[in-house]
């Protein structure tokens, strides 16, 4: 029986988390009346077909779901045209509205694009722009098929915003925000100068053009520096001094309105939102709603109607809607599931206590009693910081103890996640990377923890103290750390070091004394996931990691042979692996990938892909939990933060 057909079984979404933080939106309105909007996140791109009310998620053809920025071309509703700017992934055009995205490189390059705009007679002309976290500005003339690097006079090649003049068919105006000041060209980017004064040497998050008589006003959003405005084609630039001189603003949008006017919003990093009708002369605060008032990231509209529809896009929060010009807003967020679940743990007491725990990119740590259905924040000092690890004590039912990586701290909980205080006694330098629980932790009180630079640290007081453990690891940073299940009888500890374009996995069999190399592979990847099944160390040796996109085994031939298989293809990253707690009778192993959940009964060494509704659709973790009946259950995290749940099969 092949390992699709043993795991043809309904998948169940446990909850669903819906907003999120959106780094750009971008809006059209077609003649029609049909309402277009495209939102950025930290997992892909989200469309909406009504104006902002229900989102629909779009990422088919995108290398990296981490989108900063899209754009639309002005007849989006006739050509589908729209551009995404990715991490690591560089630039992304569509051409059917978002449905797909195809991968457009820079002479073979793909740098971090942080801002996209397009020419407002794009009809015309096919210009377009994308500005790079390194690489200065790449401009098309051929609607987005090839890109040149245009970025003469541009000393800061750290572009942060881009925005083109509305009448950019006469003038060639552009502008560009850079972390350290604003440039303006009058030659459609081929070259650039600095703007003077302390507008030149600001770090600027947003620029946006406003209607006015004449020459159209430029305002330019800073970091710490207020908002500034010029009036002469960005030749000069003022401070605008109804403003805090160290306000921070992240978006800057200008809505046209009735006899060549504008309203102004500005989104506030400290949150909130800003209003102004006399071109920001006197600002009003606007309230979003929630209480204290998000971080406002992004700001789009829809023009040319009395009322014009406002969107704002937040931090954590997701998109709140004005349908009366920005003075009085609503949550919008239907469909839009992107708060991402970094990590997952799972209670070994879960059939008594349904509890499980996650980590996420900017909620902090999170947990459930309910099987996941519904989750709360806990560690309130910690609930913005980043949480890539969470691990739960192999005798939590006794000692309620959770251990957690949050942003550059390792932290510990003895209640269960209602309190919690850093790890004591840690090097300083250490920047921790995983952390693991020795399965005898209830005897041996045993805590390993890996850092940048080859930094392992062993604690055998459950973490009140800590001991250097090994040396070196060539330097690269340890990432991953498995105990075997017989520990406290084998001493055999596992480790996965990344960096340096190579992945490297170490053992040791003295209890993290001494290590030895196991295997390298090379690849610029900086994630390992072992997976240690219940007979390891004790039936048997085996034991699996992923990197990349396969899964590596030993191969069964000489001592120190390793096989890899790959659940999918070359293009499909295995982001982690887990094997069943009943490994020693159905040989089953689970992979997450980037193009869904896969099984393979038969030790790793073919793979099939869990069918059902999450077929193809990026997987961020797995794990596994024992039901009260001694059944177990799959746990899958979805890129957008979605929990599903699924039955594996009794062994036979």
């Amino acid at each position: 029986m092949t390992e699709a057909a043993r795991l043809d079984r309904p998948w169940t979404r446990v909850s669903v988390r819906e907003g999120g933080t959106i780094a750009a939106l971008a809006a059209h309105r077609a003649p029609g009346g049909t309402a277009h909007v495209l939102a950025s996140t930290l997992t892909g791109v989200f469309r909406s077909q009504d104006g902002g009310q229900t989102w629909t998620s779009v990422i088919a053809g995108l290398r990296s779901q981490f989108v900063h920025a899209v754009a639309l071309s002005p007849v989006f509703d006739r050509d589908g045209f729209a551009l995404a700017g990715t991490v690591a992934a560089g630039l992304h055009a569509s051409h059917d509205g978002g449905a797909y995205w195809v991968p457009r490189d820079f002479w073979g390059r793909r740098p971090d694009v942080t801002s996209v705009a397009i020419s407002p007679s794009f009809d015309q002309d096919g210009i377009c722009f994308a500005g790079t976290q390194d690489d200065g500005v790449y401009v098309s003339t051929n609607r987005g098929r090839s890109w040149s690097a245009y970025s003469a006079g541009l000393d800061d090649p750290h572009i942060q915003a881009l925005a083109v003049s509305p009448d950019f068919a006469r003038d060639r105006l552009v502008v560009a925000g850079t972390a350290s000041g604003l440039y303006r060209s009058v030659d459609a980017g081929r070259t650039w100068s600095r703007a003077a004064g302390r507008a030149g040497a600001a770090s600027v998050e947003a620029v946006a053009f406003a209607p006015a008589a004449g020459r159209p006003s430029i305002y330019a959003g800073t970091e710490g520096a207020g908002l500034w405005r010029s009036t002469d084609a960005g030749v000069r630039w003022t401070a605008l001094r109804s403003l805090p001189s160290d306000a921070w603003a992240n978006a800057v949008l200008a809505v046209p309105g009735t006899g060549g006017t504008a309203t102004l919003l500005v989104g506030l990093a400290e949150g909130g939102l800003l209003r102004s009708r006399d071109a920001g002369r006197t600002w009003t605060p606007m309230t979003l709603g929630p209480s204290p008032a998000p971080m406002v990231m992004s700001l789009a509209a829809f023009p040319g109607t009395e009322a014009p529809v406002v969107l704002a896009g937040t931090r954590g929060a997701g998109i709140f809607r004005s349908d009366d010009g920005g003075a009085s807003w609503r949550p919008s967020n239907s469909g839009l599931a992107s708060r991402p679940l970094l990590s997952l743990a799972v209670s070994p007491d879960f059939a008594r206590d349904r509890t499980l725990v996650a980590g996420s990119p900017d909620e902090g740590v999170l947990a459930s009693t309910d099987a996941g259905c519904t989750w709360r924040s806990v560690a309130a000092r910690y609930a913005s910081a980043t949480v890539p690890v969470v691990a739960i004590s192999p005798d939590f039912a006794r000692d309620r103890l959770i251990l957690a990586l949050a942003d550059d701290a390792a932290i510990r909980s003895d209640t269960a996640g209602r309190t919690w205080k850093k790890l004591a006694h840690l090097p300083p330098s250490v920047e921790p990377q995983a952390i693991a629980f020795s399965p005898a932790f209830r005897k041996d009180r045993r805590v390993a923890l890996g850092g940048r630079a080859g930094t392992l640290l062993v604690s055998s007081d459950g973490g009140e103290s800590w001991a250097t453990a090994g040396e070196g690891f060539d330097g690269s940073a340890i990432v991953a750390i498995a105990f075997s299940p017989a520990f406290a009888v084998d001493g055999t500890m596992v480790v996965g070091a990344a960096g340096n374009d190579r992945t490297v996995v170490y053992q040791s069999l003295d209890r993290g004394v001494t290590w030895k190399r196991f295997i390298q592979e090379r690849g610029p990847y900086h994630w390992i996931s072992l997976a240690m099944p219940p007979t390891a160390g004790a039936s048997d040796d085996y034991f699996c990691f992923a990197t990349g996109s396969a899964v590596y085994r030993p191969g069964g031939g000489p001592a120190g042979h390793w096989s890899l298989s790959r659940p999918a293809d070359e293009e499909t990253a295995v982001v982690g692996v887990v094997a069943s707690l009943d490994f020693a009778s159905d040989d089953t192993l689970v992979a997450a990938t980037s193009k869904g959940a896969f099984a393979s009964t038969n030790r790793g060494a073919t793979w099939g892909e869990i069918p059902g509704v999450l077929q193809g659709h990026p997987v961020q973790g797995v794990a596994l939990a024992r039901e009260a009946d001694g059944r177990q259950v799959l746990f899958v995290v979805t890129s957008g933060g979605e929990l599903w749940r699924h039955p594996l099969p009794v062994p036979t």
